[in-house]
C-alpha cells in the first residue's frame, strides 16, 4: 500500500473512483512538488482528470484536510514522542534590486 493510499484511504466523497483519483493525484503531485499541475501529471489527460477532480462538487479541501489530519494524528499516536517544529524564519531580498538570480 502506498503512502497517499493510506494517507486518503479513510476519506469518503460518496463515490470510490474520487478516492482513487486523490490518491493518483497525490501521488503524482508529491514526486515533483515543485511542478505544476500539467508537469506533474505528465500529459494532457492526467491533467484534465486533475483538474475535472477538483472541480468536482463532491471534492472540497476540507474533506481532503481533514482526512489528512487524521491520519497524521493517528501516526502520531504510534509514537512515544513526537516533535513539532516550528520554523519562522524569513527571508526578504526586497532591498536587493540590484542583485541577480535570487528568486
Amino acid at each position: 500500500m502506498s503512502w497517499a493510499e493510506n494517507e486518503f484511504s479513510g476519506i469518503d466523497f460518496g463515490d470510490k473512483r474520487l478516492t482513487s483519483r486523490l490518491i493518483k493525484i497525490a501521488e503524482q503531485l508529491s514526486e515533483s512538488p515543485e511542478l505544476s499541475i500539467p508537469a506533474a501529471c505528465r500529459g494532457w489527460q492526467e491533467t484534465k482528470a486533475t483538474y475535472k477532480f477538483f472541480d468536482n462538487g463532491k471534492v472540497t479541501s476540507r474533506k481532503i484536510l481533514d482526512t489528512h489530519i487524521d491520519s497524521t494524528v493517528k501516526r502520531m499516536s504510534q509514537q512515544d514522542c513526537v516533535l513539532l517544529t516550528n520554523d519562522t524564519s524569513e527571508l526578504d531580498y526586497s532591498g536587493h534590486n540590484n542583485k541577480e538570480n535570487i528568486g
